[in-house]
């Protein structure tokens, strides 16, 4: 092949001006290089044009700089869904699958076992319509050769075969804007993807990526839902999420000021306060705060119940611990004592404070024109676990309860125990599952009153307060547990109105055939229905049950609460319901 050298300095004719060098026909040279027009045409010994008219076809290109309208490389695009599994450090099972191209045609492998002791190239064969394995790459690609994927086997036995499969994403270069499914760099600057500034991939991988600067606003990342709606973003104030909520790094519209939430080296979780000093955690129904920490006053506030716990040197360099309020059921005297366990060691003996209140209201209750006493007799011939009820129709407000009281009295010394319950309503009587079930009581040591003139209220409680719904009928149920009625020696009384005036009647339970029934019209049986959350859902009589309260032999861990009358002939009465304020002075611990 003749090679002609044009060397610098000299002219090809008819132009005046000098070129640089020309190669024609050498190693790696094209073939033909032909002036026309005012064009330079290029051609390899296949007669394919390698420059023509501004357009650039070849495998690879090197050049300090690369000027042009538009750069389109790797445009016969695909994708596969072949898979492989390394067998050892030469063997290597593919296993069948597809190819997809960029123009809609596909092509399909077959399962291959291959074992290779060097570098070895996979590529799909148009011609044979299936993977080819060749140890020269040249022969791996070239017109109607697709390049899968390359085998490269392990030094060592226990060192697995490497496989690299290949791609060609198609990539544009077009105005500034780079269109690929991939981009590898050193390096990469970017003004902007596009005119809105977004990155639009399935996944970055990168070691560092910095966001704004530069002179430009502040950056953020953001986070799109299907619809391409942003529904949350990473940006100097935090993570934030669509409705503004999230972890702030820093508080809103005070970058330099910390607002930090971490966790230290000792594994304590710290919040840190902003500017204002204060921290507030909420319930997710809440938009206020139902702690707020106040780290310049060291109070500590629940907005929620209205306590507050306040630490330093209020009494005897300690804390004040307002408990808030509480209720006990009267015992039939003047003074009653109870053990109040603070829930944690205090590093100091507390001093008790408070006020005692009055009797508290029921929501619901019947206890007029009493002139008969229900027994709870056996209905089946030989049942221990008998049962009455009382109609009642909350008012209408929806309230929670946990505590009830009925009437009652004795004969002899009945054996077994009983609990309240409460029902909803069919009909008029009691239906369904119990809605709530009080801690049981020991019939002969919760009646004191013995039939038929020793009639007391009796208050039952229930550990778990019992929702109901205003304007509601429902059923307060009692049921013996253990007890068999032995009439005149070993009785049980539910006292009661034969001719009661309240709304819904008392009703018997048959054991022998599962059923209630009425006792008999405008029979109504005593009961006192007590509110849960008694500030807020009813009132407290304190003109004639007015009591102190004091505190009695406290340690780090409790104290002795008495409740005392004002008037020592007052007792406080069987079956009512009392409530009271108090707090505790005392050192925290630290």
């Amino acid at each position: 092949m003749t090679e002609t050298h044009l060397s610098s300095g000299s002219r090809i004719p008819p132009f005046s001006q000098p070129v640089e060098v020309f190669e024609v026909g050498g190693k790696g040279y094209p073939t033909e290089i032909i002036i026309r027009n005012g064009k330079l045409l290029v051609y390899n010994a296949a007669g394919q044009t390698l420059i023509d008219n501004g357009i650039i076809q070849t495998a690879g290109i090197a050049a300090r700089a690369i000027s042009t309208t538009k750069l389109s490389v790797g445009a016969s695009a695909f994708t596969h869904s072949i898979t492989h599994t390394a067998l050892n450090y030469l063997q290597t099972q593919f296993y069948a699958g597809t190819i997809y191209f960029a123009n809609g045609d596909t092509g399909t492998t077959s399962d291959w076992l291959i074992t290779t002791s060097s570098v070895t190239y996979a590529y799909y064969n148009n011609s044979t319509e299936d993977l080819t394995f060749t140890t020269t790459k040249s022969e791996a690609v070239g017109e109607g050769k697709t390049l899968i994927a390359i085998i490269t086997p392990g030094s060592v036995w226990g060192e697995y075969a490497a496989i690299e499969y290949q791609s060609a994403p198609g990539t544009t270069i077009d105005g500034g804007n780079i269109t690929a499914e991939t981009i590898t760099a050193t390096k990469l600057n970017v003004t902007s993807i596009d005119a809105s500034g977004y990155i639009n991939a399935s996944y970055i991988t990168t070691g560092i990526m910095s966001i704004g600067g530069g002179g430009l606003a502040p950056g953020k990342l953001s986070f799109l839902d299907t619809s391409g709606l942003e529904f949350g973003k990473i940006n100097y104030l935090g993570i934030i999420f669509a409705n503004d909520k999230g972890v702030f790094l820093h508080n809103v519209g005070e970058a330099g000021n910390p607002g930090l939430f971490y966790m230290d080296t000792s594994n304590d979780l710290w919040i840190r306060a902003g500017s204002g000093e204060k921290v507030n955690i909420a319930r997710n129904s809440d938009s206020g705060g139902a702690f707020t920490f106040d780290t310049s006053s060291g109070i500590i506030k629940c907005d929620l119940k209205g306590n507050y716990y306040l630490t330093g040197s209020n009494y005897s360099d300690g804390s004040v611990i307002l408990k808030g309020a509480v209720a006990f059921w009267g015992d039939g005297y003047a003074s009653i004592q109870t053990t109040y366990n603070f829930g944690v060691t205090l590093t100091g003996d507390p001093l008790c404070f408070g006020m005692g209140l009055g009797v508290i209201d029921p929501i619901n209750s019947y206890e007029t024109g009493l002139d008969t006493g229900y027994t709870f007799s056996t209905t089946d011939g030989g049942a221990a676990n008998e049962q009455y009820a009382q109609q009642f129709t909350l008012g209408g407000t929806s309230r929670q309860i946990d505590a009830i009281s009925v009437l009652m009295a004795k004969t002899g010394t009945p054996a077994g125990t009983m609990v309240a319950e409460i029902y909803a309503d069919s009909g008029g009587l009691p239906t369904g599952s119990a809605l709530g079930t009080s801690t049981a009581l020991t019939i002969n040591t919760a009646v004191t009153g013995t039939h038929p003139a020793g009639y007391s209220f009796i208050g039952f409680t229930f550990s778990t307060p019992i929702s109901l719904t205003a304007s509601t009928v429902y059923h307060l149920v009692i049921r013996t547990i253990g007890f068999t009625q032995n009439a005149g020696i070993t009785d049980l009384y539910w006292g009661g109105d034969a001719g009661g005036t309240h709304t819904g009647d008392g009703e018997t339970y048959n054991d022998g055939t599962s059923t209630w029934s009425a006792i008999a019209p405008a029979t109504v049986l005593y009961f006192r229905i007590f509110p849960y959350n008694y500030f807020n859902a009813t009132t407290i009589s304190a003109t004639t049950d007015f009591f102190t309260i004091m505190g009695e032999d406290p340690t780090t861990t409790s104290i002795k609460l008495r409740f005392v009358q004002q008037d020592l002939a007052n007792a406080f009465q069987l079956g009512s319901r009392y409530g009271v304020l108090f707090g505790l002075f005392g050192a925290l611990p630290a």
